[in-house]
Order: structure tokens, then C-alpha cells, then sequence
């Protein structure tokens, strides 16, 4: 659980570690992790902690917390994944795509994360508790005064978590899950946004 006397303490907010190297990233990318001070999330892609509120729950959770959220050309998919909290997102800069797949139905959402909000594209977007999420970065196409990515295959959001984030209600989808609530066909297809298994014990 993020600590709301020190919201940007270096200590991750999950019991394991991700294991990426910045320097495997482009040039733009790697001075944007380093000028926010990001690390490898365990979903995929870069975060910090930005916020967590000194008001907390009667069990001590903080209100709300924040992160900045990257991904990039080389950690360019956020695994399927769910936890407890409404999550409040906006974007930045970049473009990308979002997944949501209800746990009640299997009901599929899908919606571009980009700057044409005339096009139905979507600058701030709320993932209620309990629904399942994933997100990929798309290339922007470079001078098209929309995303101002410069060309990249990038997406940086900001995050708001109401409650506060906490891993003690944070899933990872399993593709039996995924078949589960989709099928086995749609679940052949969207196989490559679930976690890999070899990154489950890191």
C-alpha cells in the first residue's frame, strides 16, 4: 500500500520486480524515463508514484494515490489486468489503445486513446473496480499536430486510483481466465495481452 507520508518513495508498490532495461529504449524514450524518474512496471512499461493522499479509509488505506504511466517501442503492451479501485486516466501524450473485458459478462470494450475527441477518441477515460484492463501503444504519426509523440510508438497517461492502489487487490488475468470469460476464439486472438508466464515469478 503507497505510504501517504512519502507517496514518491522509491519502494515499489508490487511484492515483485519487473526486470527492463531503460537503455534498451530509444533516445526520446530513455530521457523521458529518466527526466520522471520511471521504473519497470510489473504490468509492462515504466511508472512512478506521483500522489497518495494523507486521508486514508477507517482501515488505513489513503484515498487515492497517482502514477505517471509510459509504454514504449520496447515495452509497448500493459498486461491484462484488475484490481479493487476506479481508476481515473489521462492522457498526456502519445497514442494508444485500451481492452476492457467485463468479470460479470465478458463483455469487450475497446476505444483509442488520442487527441481527436471529435473522432470519438478519448483524452480521459474511468475503469471502474473490478474490470478488466489492457492497453498497447500505437506509433503517432510524426507532424500531425494531434499526440505530439514525435514519431514514436509511445503513450504517457496519468493514472488516479480511488482508493489508493493496493496489490492486496490487484490480478493478473491467466488465459484460462481469458478463455473463461471470452471463449477460446477471442481468447486465441488476444492471447499476446496476457502476461507471459515466465514473467509471473519475477
Amino acid at each position: 500500500m503507497p505510504n501517504p507520508e512519502n507517496p514518491t518513495a522509491a519502494t515499489s508498490d508490487f511484492p515483485f520486480t519487473a526486470v527492463r532495461a531503460a537503455s534498451e529504449e530509444p533516445l526520446g524514450s530513455q530521457s523521458l524515463i529518466g527526466s520522471l524518474n520511471l521504473t519497470p512496471h510489473p504490468e509492462g512499461g515504466y511508472y512512478t508514484r506521483t500522489h497518495c493522499d494523507k486521508a486514508t479509509l477507517p482501515n488505513g488505506r489513503p484515498l487515492s494515490s497517482s502514477i505517471y504511466y509510459l509504454l514504449t517501442p520496447a515495452s509497448p503492451v500493459g498486461r491484462f489486468h484488475k484490481h479493487g479501485s476506479l481508476t481515473v486516466h489521462c492522457l498526456h501524450s502519445g497514442r494508444g489503445r485500451y481492452v476492457l473485458v467485463s468479470e460479470e459478462d465478458g463483455s469487450i470494450e475497446t476505444f483509442a486513446v488520442r487527441g481527436n475527441v471529435e473522432k470519438g477518441q478519448k483524452l480521459q477515460w474511468v475503469v471502474p473496480g473490478g474490470v478488466w484492463k489492457a492497453s498497447w501503444a500505437e506509433p503517432d504519426e510524426e507532424g500531425d499536430g494531434e499526440s505530439g509523440g514525435g514519431g514514436l510508438r509511445q503513450l504517457l497517461i496519468s493514472e488516479v486510483v480511488i482508493p489508493a492502489f493496493s496489490f492486496d487487490d490487484h490480478a493478473f488475468m491467466t488465459r484460462a481466465k481469458l478463455e473463461s470469460l471470452v471463449g477460446a476464439e477471442l481468447a486465441r486472438k488476444m492471447d499476446w495481452l496476457v502476461r507471459p508466464e515466465e514473467e509471473e515469478q519475477k
